[in-house]
């Protein structure tokens, strides 16, 4: 939904992985004052309309409206890796797949080695956490447990149920919670 202003718009939130900062964008269209419309950035009100977004860089829509709203992805699909630099703190990500879901399992996140995926523990202030944030705005968290002969996998942090095979919608984006030291790059699962 277009607006004179990001309060009165539909916000998209670009999360930048190197600043761990996030860049609001939403379509400036005020006909009381110019005929002029198109993206602009919430923070200068500078058009962003040839601005790249990456990859590696989450992007979550703030719908303003009540109604939905579809979201379309166009161009043709890449099938071959695409590599996620993952920093400590926050990282915005998604799946970029055009199936209908990917499991916990299936996102590669875990290799074993915190060095080149999440960091595992025995609950979420020592792991590294996966946020998945759901449709009616709350936040359901995971993490990688491990305890050397009793059990290793994804569990959900509120009551610690198997999660494994919980899948993560096309399209969905999630937030890695990176609290190891030093960061890793994810190979986000080829389509």
């Amino acid at each position: 939904m277009p607006g004179p202003n990001p309060a009165l718009a539909d916000n998209i939130m670009v999360m930048l992985g190197d600043g761990q900062t996030t860049l609001t964008l939403f379509w400036y269209s005020n006909s009381a004052y110019t005929t002029w419309q198109g993206w602009v950035r919430a923070d200068t009100f500078q058009p962003a309309g040839n601005l790249a977004i990456y990859p590696q860089e989450g992007v979550m829509v703030s719908r303003i409206a009540t109604s939905d709203a579809n979201l379309y992805l166009c161009g043709p699909v890449k099938t071959g890796v695409t590599l996620a630099p993952i920093q400590p703190g926050y990282n915005l990500l998604g799946t970029l797949k055009s199936l209908p879901s990917v499991t916990l399992s299936a996102l590669n996140l875990y290799t074993g080695d915190a060095t080149t995926g999440v960091a595992a523990g025995l609950n979420p202030s020592q792991a590294d956490n996966l946020l998945v944030v759901n449709p009616d705005g709350t936040v359901t968290t995971y993490f990688y447990y491990f305890q050397q002969g009793v059990y290793s996998g994804w569990v959900n942090a509120n009551g610690f149920k198997l999660a494994g095979n919980t899948p993560i919608p096309a399209g969905s984006a999630f937030f890695i919670n990176r609290q190891a030291s030093g960061g890793f790059n994810w190979a986000i699962p080829a389509e």
